[in-house]
């Protein structure tokens, strides 16, 4: 839903919206988001734009067919994501297009196809992990010789550099606009990225930002400063019982006094770094921050998968 969300608050009215998402955790998620979003932006994202964006389509795409299609009528954009275990670097067993998730790109591509055939040009736009320049072999060959050669060459930059609190290196893959000007656009922008915006601007009341532990980051746009409040989270993932969950509050943490009992440390985890946050619950059952802690992955823990790394 995040390319719905960048769509309505650029100001750009969603008339229909339709969706294909296997998941059915996933598919709440994102109708309880467009519902905030239809909230919020009642003239832009109106709730009959959405009520219905899981009912037309299968929610597999292999079983997507013409006809799914052709009652589609014309289309503005088609946004694609697929899996990206098998050419994700958390992965010490990566497989590229041979991992029958991340093979789901070929239907992906096959059925942007079909919809350009019975409905028309439209814009489309791709997006996933950067493995261009995988440590294994076979896997860098297929994304920069397959991949790349159905999608061309694409932009990858870190979301950091268009605004973003939290690190996320990601490709993309667009007609929207010549690739060389996406990039000049991502380069404008990151120029423009304030040097005091910090972690520290979207931390709730009792929240205070860590100190960067190193300097590094996934691609060329590097904002951490070491010893310095961090500028962007690793990864940022609010959901119920982490540190940043709040019942009906997710978007605005609220601080807590310091309840009775020994509270249980909070992790969260990214390729590059380990980090977890001490808190205790009040009678109401609201979170209060004790302590920060955070350290950098070594080379081997770099490559656990997300069930290692979590366990």
């Amino acid at each position: 839903m995040a390319s719905t969300e960048a769509l309505i608050r650029m100001g750009i009215k969603i008339k229909q919206l339709h969706c294909c998402e296997s998941d059915q955790t996933a598919r709440a998620v994102a109708m309880a988001r467009l519902k905030t979003l239809s909230g919020i932006f009642p003239n832009l994202s109106a709730e009959s734009a959405f009520e219905n964006c899981f009912g037309l389509l299968p929610q597999d795409v292999k079983l997507i067919n013409q006809s799914h299609i052709i009652a589609l009528g014309p289309l503005d954009l088609v946004v694609c994501g697929f899996p990206c275990q098998g050419f994700s670097r958390a992965s010490g067993t990566a497989k590229g297009l041979r991992d029958p998730r991340t093979a789901v790109f070929v239907d992906v591509v096959r059925l942007v196809h079909r919809i350009i055939r019975h409905q028309g040009n439209c814009a489309w736009l791709f997006e996933n992990v950067d493995a261009s320049s995988h440590p294994d072999l076979q896997v860098r060959q297929e994304f920069n010789e397959v991949v790349k050669g159905v999608l061309g060459q694409g932009c990858a930059f870190d979301a950091v550099a268009v605004g973003s609190y939290a690190h996320r290196y990601r490709g993309i893959w667009t007609n929207l606009i010549p690739t060389t000007l996406l990039h000049e656009m991502v380069a404008k922008r990151f120029e423009a990225r304030s040097p005091t915006q910090t972690v520290q601007d979207v931390l709730g009341p009792g929240r205070l930002a860590l100190r960067a532990q190193h300097s590094r980051a996934p691609g060329p746009h590097a904002v951490k400063v070491v010893g310095e409040p961090l500028c962007a989270f690793a990864t940022f993932v609010t959901y119920r019982g982490s540190h940043a969950y709040v019942a009906g509050k997710e978007d605005s943490p609220a601080a807590a006094k310091v309840a009775q009992g020994r509270p249980p440390p909070d992790p969260d985890w990214s390729v590059v770094e380990l980090g977890a946050v001490l808190v205790q619950r009040d009678d109401q059952g609201r979170e209060f921050v004790i302590a920060y802690a955070s350290r950098s992955n070594n080379r081997t823990e770099r490559n656990y998968s997300n069930y290692q790394a979590g366990r």
